[in-house]
This record gives structure tokens, C-alpha cells and sequence, in this order.
């Protein structure tokens, strides 16, 4: 994954915290061998990748600054946003980003909980994350924070 999109949510949220989670990957992905408490990736056999992370809710916000800061970064570093997404994940609010860029297609998701904040992330070309789109999407709110 492009470096310089791949953590634009980590650059926000920053690079610390690892509180576990249940991981669930979209339907027809498969996990990689290296998941741990802290990370679950997974892959598309057309290249696209997902990974669910916790980190330290730093600055603690609420979901409404979240989405500001997200919408801000994304689009001061160009990006076009397609989409936004709420739902719920294990009973917490959480929202999600659909971004574009020259010919990549990006979801960021986040969940602030009290004391970390999950961050959700799908990238691919743009046609194969629309084939995966709708297993995307329906792979969120099935996330179990631990």
C-alpha cells in the first residue's frame, strides 16, 4: 500500500496504544499469518488490503472532531472524498471516509472508545476496491473492540 496514504489516520490519531480487538476481515479476504491482538490485515487475491488497528486516543475527542480532523487531512493533502459512511461498531458511533486519489480508492474508518480509538483501513485500485466495496462496507459494524 502507498506509504503516504496508507496511515494518514495514524497521523492524526498518532502511533501508540495497543489495546486488542477481535478482527473480521470482508467477505472473500483472506487474513494474513502475522495477525496479532494489535493488528488484523487481510487481502483481497486482487490487491486489496484491509487492517483494523487500535491506538491511544490521543487527543481524547469525541466522533464529531474525529471526523473533522479526518475530512481536513484527506482533503489538504488533495484527496477526493466520495463518501461517508456512519454505523456502529459493537455499539459505539463510528464513521468512515471514502477517498480517492488519482487512481486509488481509500476507506478510513474510526471508532473513539475511552481510552484507544480503532482505525479501520481499506485501499486499492480503484476497480478492485468497487468489486469489494459492499463486503467492505458490511465488514465494519462486525468489528468486536475488546
Amino acid at each position: 500500500m502507498n506509504r503516504q496514504i496508507l496511515f494518514a489516520a495514524a497521523l492524526v490519531v498518532g502511533l501508540s496504544g495497543c489495546a486488542v480487538f477481535e478482527g473480521t476481515q470482508p467477505t472473500g479476504f483472506a487474513p494474513w499469518k502475522n495477525n496479532n491482538t494489535r493488528r488484523h490485515r487481510a487481502a483481497s487475491p486482487d490487491g486489496v488490503a484491509w487492517e483494523i488497528r487500535s491506538e491511544k486516543h490521543e487527543p481524547v475527542a469525541d466522533l464529531d472532531f474525529w471526523k473533522r480532523a479526518l475530512r481536513d487531512r484527506l482533503g489538504g493533502r488533495g484527496y477526493r472524498i466520495v463518501d461517508s459512511i456512519s454505523f456502529s461498531m459493537d455499539g459505539h458511533p463510528a464513521f468512515a471516509l471514502e477517498a480517492g486519489l488519482d487512481d486509488r480508492s481509500w476507506l478510513v474508518a474510526v471508532a473513539p472508545l475511552e481510552k484507544r480509538i480503532v482505525v479501520v483501513e481499506a485501499e486499492g485500485s480503484v476497480e478492485a476496491y468497487q468489486r469489494h466495496r459492499a463486503d467492505i462496507v458490511a465488514a465494519l459494524p462486525r468489528i468486536k473492540p475488546r
